[in-house]
């Protein structure tokens, strides 16, 4: 491979990496559970972080809800169902985090698993689009 076509090939993956998706949606749901996990609710203004937080992850649902129920959503049906449920509960629980009644950690276990299984869809696109990538550029030179 010249080096032109590394650099090309470098560039490329770049830009695939800033503009995916999955990737800005992952990075999204990183810090709003990192939010999540660093309140205190004995500290100063913990109840206050807690608050903050838990909108943020309540803003970040009904974003993701807003798009599962979108037509020109491409998710398998019953995924879309699945998501939507989680989104439902979310919102429930957070009403009931906020008035006292239950406890957030079930929100970050939640986003946990959502931020996993988006890291292995993105590793797995990521791949294909290597493998593709590389069959071109071999083809090219």
């Amino acid at each position: 491979m010249t080096n032109s076509n590394q650099a090309i090939h470098g560039y490329k993956t770049v830009q695939r990496e800033i503009n995916s998706d999955k990737t800005i949606e992952l990075n999204v749901f990183i810090s709003v559970t990192s939010a999540l996990r660093r309140v205190d609710k004995e500290e100063i203004g913990g109840a206050t972080k807690l608050a903050e937080a838990l909108t943020d992850n309540a803003k970040l649902w009904k974003i993701l809800f807003i798009d599962l129920v979108n037509p020109e959503n491409p998710l398998p049906l019953p995924l879309k169902s699945s998501l939507m449920s989680l989104a439902k509960f979310t919102q429930i629980h957070t009403l009931q985090v906020l008035s006292g009644k239950a406890d957030h950690q079930v929100l970050i276990d939640i986003n946990q698993s959502i931020i996993e299984g988006l890291r292995q869809s993105a590793a797995l696109e990521q791949a294909a689009k290597d493998t593709h990538e590389t069959s071109r550029l071999t083809e090219v030179a």
